[in-house]
């Protein structure tokens, strides 16, 4: 079966702080997770909630039903970076998981 559809292309912040410890896994995105058909990267899955299992690792195109998607399991990521803030229930499940938040990413400043 094949996913190939044209579509406009969006761009989307960097949340990632660190390849290291970088783990992903291969999940089914479903459509309720999309909000005009796209699930953003950093979307917390399944839920914003004790549940929580890891971050959409890029965007999915969910407008014509659920799709597989590369979801973050483990890694360090900047927390001001992602689309939602996470909850505290959401962030220390992911903590246990191998999941770290930091608060903020650091201005550059080009000289």
């Amino acid at each position: 079966m094949a996913f190939i559809k044209h579509t406009k292309g969006t761009s989307y912040p960097s949340f990632l702080a660190s390849e290291i410890g970088l783990r992903t896994k291969t999940r089914q995105i479903e459509e309720s997770m999309g909000s005009d058909g796209i699930v953003k990267p950093g979307a917390i899955y399944p839920a914003d909630d004790a549940t929580a299992e890891g971050l959409v690792f890029e965007a999915v195109d969910v407008s014509d039903g659920a799709m597989p998607g590369s979801v973050m399991t483990a890694g360090e990521v900047y927390e001001d970076q992602l689309p939602a803030k996470p909850s505290e229930a959401a962030k220390t499940a992911m903590n246990k998981l191998g999941m770290v938040f930091i608060p903020t990413k650091p201005k550059t400043e080009r000289t």
